[in-house]
């Protein structure tokens, strides 16, 4: 069991964790890309899949702060 605001507390931190995780792994990978010796197609699917992984976020994102926000607005204080 955890209550609400803990339960609130470690969802908001998943958030800032994923938006900065995404954020350090894409500006790595690019950096290492532009002085990589890689196939330019093996690249742009790199590129490509970190462009899916940035959008993907951006849909978890909604998603966690519309349940962090469901969970404040409820009534229920243990989960």
């Amino acid at each position: 069991m955890i209550e609400k605001k803990q339960l609130i507390d470690r969802l908001s931190d998943a958030v800032k964790m994923e938006e900065s995780l995404i954020s350090i792994y894409s500006n790595h990978l690019r950096s290492v890309l532009a002085y990589s010796s890689l196939d330019r197609k093996v690249q742009a699917e790199i590129t490509g899949i970190l462009q899916r992984l940035a959008g993907d976020s951006v849909g978890h994102d909604d998603f966690m702060l519309a349940l962090i926000d469901s969970l404040s607005n409820g009534t229920e204080n243990v989960y």
